[in-house]
């Protein structure tokens, strides 16, 4: 009868052992510029298991991330950082030990062929008592005069060669 309930405890321990190593896998790796080789501080890594589940977390000053207490099993390992091409792989977790990976990431580089600014300056500015207002902001044809320029802003008026505000 005792050597039944070793045998018994025996079993259960190995199957507990086991069961705890199922859980117990680490994935773990580094993210790096392809150029300059330094770690990316801060990257978003983003791990989907099978079933549809995510586990997020993001790099270290170094550059490095670590998932733990895994299940074994094939999962996608995303990674992104402002600036880089989205990283996508399918990695394995094995059933004992971690699983270690390198990312090298790219820039992502968009040329723009033309970048045009539009704005509307100022018109005209309150100052104290004084109202003042900015002549390049008020369209006039070229080779106007002042008094075409003075015609077109609110609250002054030419009359005859004569002005009042």
């Amino acid at each position: 009868m005792i050597m039944f309930t070793k045998v018994r405890f025996v079993f259960l321990g190995v199957v507990l052992l086991y069961s705890l190593s199922a859980v117990a896998q680490t994935l773990s790796g580094v993210v790096t510029d392809q150029k300059t080789k330094e770690g990316l501080i801060s990257a978003t890594v983003q791990l989907i298991a099978e079933d549809g589940k995510a586990s997020y977390t993001s790099t270290d000053l170094k550059g490095m991330f670590q998932f733990k207490k895994l299940q074994a099993g094939a999962y996608t390992l995303q990674i992104s950082y402002v600036g880089y091409k989205t990283y996508k792989e399918t990695v394995i977790v094995p059933v004992s030990g971690e699983k270690k990976v390198s990312v090298t990431m790219r820039e992502d580089v968009n040329l723009l062929g033309e970048v045009s600014v539009n704005a509307r300056a100022t018109r005209a500015e309150q100052k104290g008592d004084s109202l003042l207002y900015n002549a390049e902001a008020f369209k006039v044809m070229q080779g106007s005069s002042a008094e075409d320029l003075l015609a077109k802003m609110p609250g002054i008026v030419v009359e005859g060669g004569s002005i009042q505000a």
